[in-house]
């Protein structure tokens, strides 16, 4: 079973035509040291069916998990960043339970591609683990693996910022999955705003909604 939820480190977009400037010797557009909580929802694709043990021959259906994640990202002179999140996502009911969690660490190059837009690409190492619990028993797999991340974040007002990426990761016995995903973060003042995302993978749908606090 794959682990269907991704924390993506960093909002950023893929959209590098929005820029077109040298920008070699500029400083980014954003700042990246920040830390970040958010409310996640992931839907998926076709229901997981869990036997619910103890002898009943019944089976428990799950469309998807909820939960939360945490990161933390510190950027080090303008260009490099380093990244860690984890996210602890679930659902139960007659007995069976279903939990999907994730860490991961990341370390990304930004630079800007134009007055209001950067540009990221991170490599992150993640550990994830699936595990479901029926009446009787806990079965578990986890595994840890590597991932990729590419995308841009731009200004398009004062207080009002858009993001997409696209993102890879490969954890082996969990399998690989490419994602792609958009938002936005509304700014409250310079160092505080609300975040959402929309993710979309193979088999899977993620929503977010979040607080970050950039310093």
């Amino acid at each position: 079973m794959k682990t269907q939820q991704r924390l993506l480190l960093i909002p950023v977009s893929f959209f590098l035509a929005l820029g077109g400037v040298d920008a070699a010797a500029e400083p980014p557009n954003f700042k990246y040291s920040s830390l970040a909580l958010a409310a996640n929802v992931v839907s998926y694709d076709d229901d997981v069916v869990v036997r619910r043990g103890g002898g009943t021959g019944e089976v428990v259906r799950f469309s998807g998990v909820a939960g939360a994640s945490v990161g933390g990202i510190l950027q080090f002179s303008d260009n490099l960043i380093v990244s860690v999140a984890g996210s602890a996502l679930s659902d139960e009911g007659y007995g069976v339970e279903i939990e999907d969690s994730s860490g991961s660490l990341g370390l990304g190059y930004v630079t800007p591609i134009g007055t209001r837009t950067d540009f990221l690409f991170a490599l992150e190492f993640v550990d994830a683990e699936v595990q479901i619990c029926n009446l009787t028993s806990c079965s578990t797999v986890e595994d840890s693996g590597y991932g990729a991340t590419a995308g841009m974040r731009r200004w398009v007002s004062e207080s009002i910022e858009i993001n997409a990426n696209v993102s890879y990761a490969d954890l082996g016995d969990l399998g690989d999955t490419t994602s792609v995903g958009a938002g936005g973060a509304y700014w409250l003042d310079g160092h505080s705003s609300i975040t959402t995302s929309l993710s979309r993978s193979s088999d899977a749908t993620g929503l977010s909604l979040g607080y970050r606090y950039a310093f």
